[in-house]
């Protein structure tokens, strides 16, 4: 029996409709059968002759394929076959005149008689992997840190009291001790990081300028050094400087000495001086060529290159 609210006429009526006493889905009618149930619904058709019709014409094509469906044989392993070519009779091997005589493994020796050797056997002589010696697991994959002024500002002998000079020095790494050395004549000490590159630039200038390359910026530090140059108690170049005065009042306690004011001094303006994060040296910015012999500083003038010499990518 078919019900569905819809279709009918255009004046919205149900359509009930007698088929061999059983319940039939409209959705599962066939495409053309769907279509007219469909246009009936829209109203399109009013003609509930012409539906019956169809649903006869699509039961009688139901029974037709569950009767073909009753005759085809099961899909078993019995009735199961590869597709055509995609089996390949295999090769006769080791029948002598009936299918061949080496069985494709050649003639004499190892290869042929199976007794090849293990895998690393060189024939009786030291194998590699034991004329390499053995290293550790570490060896030369750590980290280095390169400090660029590997020097004694004081002799161990007379002590850190006797050191009276008055210096503006940036070095990779300091001690405390040598920080209070420092600032106690009104010095001024900053730790700042070199990359491999810019530290062999900055230890031999000469042969670098006389190359003609311009001055590579200097590269920011690994993250796992950031902390300590952004820290005010190692006078890092990345610290905040109003940081940095504060903890030089503190260490001037801590060691019992009078910090001197510098705002005074006669060198003010060389003590005070500081280079950028990325400058290499003293006056001389990123992207500079120096001319040793004709004694000229040559600048870049395109727009990108000074944007690339200034950021810090």
């Amino acid at each position: 029996m078919l019900g569905r609210k819809g279709l009918g006429d255009k004046n919205n009526k149900t359509i009930v409709c007698t088929l061999k006493d059983k319940w039939v889905n409209p959705g599962s009618l066939a495409p053309s059968l769907a279509l007219a149930v469909k246009s009936c619904a829209r109203g399109v058709c009013s003609n509930v002759k012409c539906v019956v019709l169809l649903l006869r014409m699509s039961w009688s094509g139901v029974r037709t394929g569950l009767e073909l469906v009753r005759r085809l044989p099961r899909v078993s392993l019995a009735n199961l076959r590869p597709n055509p070519g995609a089996k390949k009779r295999e090769k006769r091997r080791g029948r002598g005149i009936h299918g061949g005589k080496k069985s494709g493994r050649g003639h004499k020796g190892q290869t042929q008689r199976g007794n090849r050797p293990r895998l690393g056997f060189e024939g009786g002589q030291t194998p590699f992997y034991i004329v390499i010696p053995k290293y550790g697991y570490n060896k030369g994959h750590r980290l280095v840190n390169k400090y660029l002024y590997v020097l004694r500002l004081f002799s161990p002998k007379f002590g850190a009291d006797n050191f009276a000079a008055k210096v503006n020095i940036e070095v990779q790494w300091a001690s405390e001790l040598a920080i209070a050395a420092v600032e106690k004549n009104g010095g001024i000490i900053t730790t700042g990081f070199y990359d491999p590159r810019s530290l062999d630039v900055l230890c031999k200038p000469v042969p670098f300028f006389l190359r003609g390359q311009p001055i590579p910026k200097r590269m920011l530090p690994p993250e796992a050094l950031v902390p300590y140059y952004s820290d005010a108690r190692n006078r890092g170049y990345l610290a905040d400087p109003a940081e940095v005065q504060k903890e030089r009042m503190v260490l001037a306690k801590k060691y019992g000495y009078i910090l001197p004011d510098i705002s005074k001094d006669v060198m003010y303006s060389m003590l005070t001086m500081r280079k950028d994060p990325l400058q290499i040296f003293f006056g001389l910015a990123p992207g500079w060529v120096v001319n040793l012999p004709d004694k000229k500083i040559l600048k870049p003038t395109d727009e990108e290159l000074c944007r690339y010499y200034r950021s810090e990518l």
